[in-house]
């Protein structure tokens, strides 16, 4: 059976308390760069944390696994944080009742970010995925996809950096972007009418109609150039 692999990434603009995003990007395991049969999404929060956003990719990647009854997956974060969290911390944290973490010298602390932690933990141990740790900006080119999809995403309901009309052209490819958590169907620019003001786009990750737009649809319906 195919293996199928992930890559999550989140980021803050300014940690913490900033506006963040997560991205999740799939493929088969055979696949060495973006495809037409990558799948990606992503999703982000107005006042969050670093950690928090790499966590939810994570927790999001799993929740998908899950949803569409994958096996063989490995999930890859540039995170350690997450990576040995999932794989050594959350087992302890389950034992004790997620009501403490031991640190050094005997002294307790709270855990943070709990309440995801207990979700990824139960999601890992029913999906029996495998979660990973790569390098960060260092050529991986799924790893710097989901990178820049969670920038732009963030950048895009944050400072309303979106695409506007009078930037497309034939096979220009966007993506929507909305705010709280979010989906992000990708679309191709399949005919352009500039006369008469109006885009037509095509779904690339799903079989839905194609998209009539006029410029001032297009213009605020927040999609981002990829």
């Amino acid at each position: 059976m195919s293996r199928v692999k992930i890559h999550t990434d989140g980021c803050c603009l300014v940690n913490p308390g900033g506006p963040g995003s997560w991205a999740v990007v799939i493929s088969p395991e055979e696949d060495l760069a973006i495809s037409d049969k990558t799948i990606f999404f992503s999703g982000g929060h107005n006042k969050t944390t670093n950690n928090i956003q790499e966590l939810s990719g994570v927790l999001e990647a799993l929740k998908w696994v899950k949803e569409n009854k994958k096996t063989n997956v490995i999930i890859y974060s540039d995170s350690k944080y997450c990576v040995t969290g999932a794989n050594v911390w959350v087992h302890a944290w389950a034992k004790q009742c997620w009501k403490k973490r031991k640190m050094k010298h005997g002294v307790l602390a709270s855990i943070k970010n709990v309440d995801l932690w207990k979700q990824i933990y139960g999601l890992y141990c029913e999906t029996s995925c495998r979660l990973e740790w790569v390098r960060g900006h260092n050529g991986d080119p799924f790893n710097e996809f989901a990178d820049m999809l969670a920038g732009k995403a963030v950048k895009a309901f944050s400072d309303n950096v979106t695409a506007t009309f009078s930037q497309l052209d034939i096979g220009t490819t966007v993506c929507q972007v909305l705010p709280g958590k979010y989906w992000a169907p990708r679309y191709e620019v399949i005919q352009l009418f500039p006369t008469s003001s109006t885009v037509i786009l095509k779904c690339l990750n799903s079989k839905q109609k194609p998209l009539v737009m006029s410029s001032k649809e297009f213009n605020s319906a927040k999609m981002i150039l990829l």
